[in-house]
């Protein structure tokens, strides 16, 4: 997967502005699409994850594969392998982390999967939203109480079948060579054996 590099063009500011704002704009409307439509179905879990799945899926894929290439700011170039990977049992993706884009990226390309963000995001209404409506789980780098709450989760959400995204570097980088990986991601890939599956961005 490639978001490609794209050409300056005269409308990079207005394009770059309206990016932003549209991406403002469908997360506020996210949001109160969860409080209408999930917040009611908390009573009934499997229920309610069809539908977040869903609601989801068609906004990450509007949102990559329309709106952000109306604006300029990706274009993929090439998908390759995803034919290979395993059905019918949950897997942990593990990708490097170059854009701020990475997560939604793939996470509009994979069937329907979880991911791990940063604990300190979740004090944004869009990001708790995600957590408590699309499973995703927080994360806090040194914090031994609170890496054990997230392994729990993940180990649930593995249990009943979900994927995780992972980004095992733990933050984004600007340059191509990759930084060291932390080991939450291969602890509980052994602990389970659950098969991990490699993307390269």
């Amino acid at each position: 997967e490639d978001s490609g590099r794209v050409r300056a063009s005269p409308f990079k500011f207005p394009l770059a502005l309206a990016g932003h704002l549209g991406y403002l704009l469908t997360q506020t409307l996210l949001v109160i699409a969860s409080l209408v439509f999930l917040l009611p179905l908390s009573p009934f879990p499997r229920l309610r994850r069809w539908v977040s799945n869903g609601m989801l899926r068609g906004y990450l894929r509007f949102f990559v594969r329309i709106y952000l290439p109306a604006c300029r700011a990706c274009r993929i170039e090439e998908i390759s392998g995803s034919q290979n990977f395993p059905t019918g049992e949950p897997v942990i993706y593990v990708a490097n982390h170059r854009s701020s884009i990475d997560a939604i990226l793939l996470l509009s390309l994979l069937p329907p999967t979880s991911l791990l963000i940063k604990a300190r995001h979740v004090r944004k209404p869009g990001y708790a939203c995600l957590v408590r409506f699309f499973d995703f789980v927080p994360i806090a780098a040194g914090a031994f109480s609170r890496l054990l709450q997230s392994m729990d989760k993940c180990r649930s959400l593995l249990a009943s079948g979900r994927n995780l995204l992972i980004f095992p570097e733990g933050m984004r980088a600007s340059f191509a060579t990759l930084m060291p990986f932390a080991d939450f991601t291969f602890r509980l890939a052994v602990e389970r054996g659950t098969p991990i599956i490699p993307i390269v961005l």
